[in-house]
């Protein structure tokens, strides 16, 4: 039996309009030192359809960071799969990464079984699966015997997740946060927030409206300002961006702006919606505090990522977080103050 040979050559159907899927699919394959000195480059296998739907520039100026020889093949639609024949050829040492449909990846391992044990020349081939986490893979090799059967090895590995917001946002135009304070400072104000009853007192006492540079008509975003410095502080957040403004490029999503965006160093998308409550009538401030949680459970996101790798926060006021439950349906109900032990608990 030959020698097992390292990975060559990534074969990639890409992610229908998910580029960072199919970008983090990738980057995970090259991330073992091994691997990655012996891949040259990545073969994009799609169909009319999916160059469509997707952002393919986006993707191909995403991968250039890589610094891999980039190849595409154009393959029949799906309705027409069994009956057209796929122009791929099966290399020594290629490895198809998945996610891909399901019809793809079986004609494309029967394909790989059928070269592997008769083609000379043709002695390991790989798959190298993303789970929906974003940072955990599983690699399979398949390796030609001496009597002609085909060994498979399956092995798992969690890796740092290296995901950014910038391959997710294809047509989304986002801020990076400007405003931030001192550490102890920020403390002190978000402190004495979950213990003051008087907001307006803690608005002036803390010179909110003066730090955060905005009118007591605006203190929303002065708000929003202090929330997204929580975000950026923590040690556990990879990514964040703010004021995000989506486009209506899905039919099923509108045109809106959310507040805060950020990417938990385990993967997860956090989605964050920042409401500051005064809360003078407090049946009135709960129930807008229950409506704003029910549009973000009910809320359909631009991005299409795995609902495994999504969690939605509200941050408000602590006198709007005591009036309802800390997780209602999955949506996460914080004050200031709880930042921090929040995404703690998300690790």
């Amino acid at each position: 039996m030959s020698s097992p040979s390292l990975p060559k050559r990534l074969i990639v159907f890409p992610s229908l309009g998910n580029n960072s899927l199919t970008l983090i699919s990738i980057m995970n394959a090259i991330h073992f030192e091994g691997v990655r000195k012996g891949i040259e480059s990545v073969v994009l296998i799609y169909d009319s359809l999916v160059k469509k739907k997707s952002n393919f520039p986006h993707l191909r100026s995403l991968l250039k960071d890589t610094k891999l020889q980039i190849d595409e093949i154009m393959i029949p639609e799906v309705n027409d799969l069994l009956s057209k024949k796929i122009d791929y050829t099966p290399e020594d040492g290629d490895c198809v990464v998945v996610p891909a449909l399901p019809i793809h990846l079986g004609i494309i391992l029967e394909i790989i079984c059928s070269e592997i044990q008769s083609v000379v020349g043709v002695n390991s081939m790989y798959v190298c699966f993303t789970k929906p986490q974003g940072n955990l893979i599983e690699w399979y090799r398949l390796t030609k015997m001496d009597d002609g059967t085909l060994k498979i090895e399956k092995s798992g590995h969690k890796i740092p997740f290296k995901s950014n917001l910038d391959w997710y946002f294809e047509s989304v135009k986002s801020d990076k946060p400007d405003f931030s304070l001192h550490d102890t400072l920020l403390q002190s104000i978000i402190d004495s927030e979950s213990e003051e009853d008087d907001l307006l007192s803690w608005i002036e006492q803390n010179q909110v409206l003066q730090l955060t540079n905005v009118s007591l008509d605006d203190i929303g975003f002065g708000f929003e300002k202090l929330a997204a410095a929580c975000f950026q502080r923590h040690e556990n957040i990879h990514d964040i961006a703010v004021n995000i403004k989506f486009g209506s490029e899905r039919k099923n999503v509108t045109s809106r702006e959310e507040d805060i965006v950020a990417i938990h160093k385990n993967g997860n998308l956090l989605y964050i919606s920042c409401k500051f409550k005064w809360c003078k009538n407090l049946e009135s401030c709960r129930e807008k505090t229950l409506a704003e949680v029910e549009r973000l459970k009910n809320l359909q996101l631009a991005f299409r990522i795995p609902k495994e790798r999504i969690t939605k926060i509200l941050v408000t006021t602590t006198r709007a977080n005591n009036l309802v439950s800390d997780c209602i349906d999955g949506v996460h109900v914080t004050n200031l103050a709880g930042i921090d032990d929040l995404l703690s608990i998300l690790d």
